[in-house]
């Protein structure tokens, strides 16, 4: 079995969900992350490139859930904030009131802000609360103005959102391209075809998310003008994982993954899930389907009777699937 390779490089959580109630990190965690090293050396092959990589950090929840209620830390204590912006659980200390997730997500973006070293991966499906919930970068706003950027853009922010079906994709990713990120990118559960490059953003107007270009049926210039020449810079393709896993097309994936080529968008598999659909060939074959260890490739698709739980070995997948890429410039 061909050992997987993940995206990122660290996984970090600024809170967890609980039931009804939300646990903030411990202190150690958040320290933790301020000595994750500048640049990592690693045999990670990425379109045939072994080099030392920039440390990815995917954040762990919905940073941007519209949440009310208070935090709490892993011993049931209440999360306080003192005057000076200390986190605290001694209600003695400082006049201190009940943190809410403003405070937290606050504390979230600063500590993005000190280190630049890192890229951060934030995966929201609530991107209508982007705007008001992301504070502006601790950046000379001097340098904002000059390159163009918005005050909340981060030259180490990847924001993305997750898609299942094309009616997900057509709510959320023109919200995607309005959003301030150096890096845009869509994480797919592939659970049949989406389209990402004829978006309907108006009666008149389609818009390919893939390219950043805009096409009128009254006239040939852009009609929304905040996402006008934004696209989507990364498309990350997996499956479902678990017992409860809906089937994933093979036929889907490779559409996608022929998507992104056709724009020059990197596209990245992480896996085809626990439930992979091949073609009708190996679907109708019973032997294929029955045997799930056998080393067989179906003649038309090339799809391997799958060893790996999860679907990540790219060894079983057909090789057209085999598509590990990064935005151009990043590694």
């Amino acid at each position: 079995m061909t050992p997987t390779i993940s995206l990122f490089h660290h996984l970090f959580s600024p809170w967890s969900v609980r039931g009804d109630s939300r646990v903030v990190a411990s202190e150690r965690v958040w320290r933790d992350v301020l000595n994750w090293k500048h640049a990592i050396e690693f045999p990670l092959f990425v379109d045939g490139d072994l080099n030392r990589k920039r440390p990815r950090v995917w954040v762990g929840v919905d940073v941007f859930e519209d949440w009310q209620g208070p935090f709490y830390t892993a011993d049931g204590s209440k999360l306080l904030l003192t005057l000076d912006k200390q986190f605290t659980t001694d209600p003695n200390n400082d006049y201190p009131r009940i943190a809410i997730a403003h405070d937290v997500r606050d504390r979230l973006f600063a500590l993005i802000d000190r280190t630049p070293h890192l890229d951060w991966m934030i995966c929201t499906e609530r991107l209508e609360n982007v705007a008001r919930m992301m504070p502006p970068a601790v950046t000379n706003l001097s340098v904002l103005k000059r390159t163009g950027h918005h005050e909340q853009y981060r030259e180490n922010l990847w924001l993305g959102t997750r898609v299942s079906t094309q009616a997900e994709a057509d709510a959320r990713i023109p919200k995607l391209l309005e959003v301030p990120a150096r890096v845009r990118f869509a994480e797919v559960v592939v659970t049949g075809e989406i389209d990402f490059q004829s978006f309907q953003v108006n009666r008149h107007a389609t818009y390919d998310a893939l390219s950043g270009c805009g096409f009128s049926r009254r006239s040939q210039i852009q009609s929304n003008p905040n996402i006008f020449g934004n696209k989507i810079d990364l498309l990350i393709l997996r499956g479902e994982t678990g017992p409860d896993a809906r089937p994933c097309p093979i036929d889907a994936v490779q559409s996608l993954v022929r998507q992104g080529k056709e724009a020059g968008v990197a596209v990245w598999v992480e896996n085809v899930g626990s439930r992979v659909v091949g073609c009708k060939t190996c679907h109708d074959n019973p032997y294929w389907a029955r045997t799930l260890s056998s080393w067989k490739r179906c003649p038309d698709c090339a799809l391997k009777g799958p060893r790996h739980p999860d679907g990540a070995d790219p060894m079983e997948w057909p090789e057209d699937l085999r598509v590990r890429q990064l935005p151009n410039g990043m590694e």
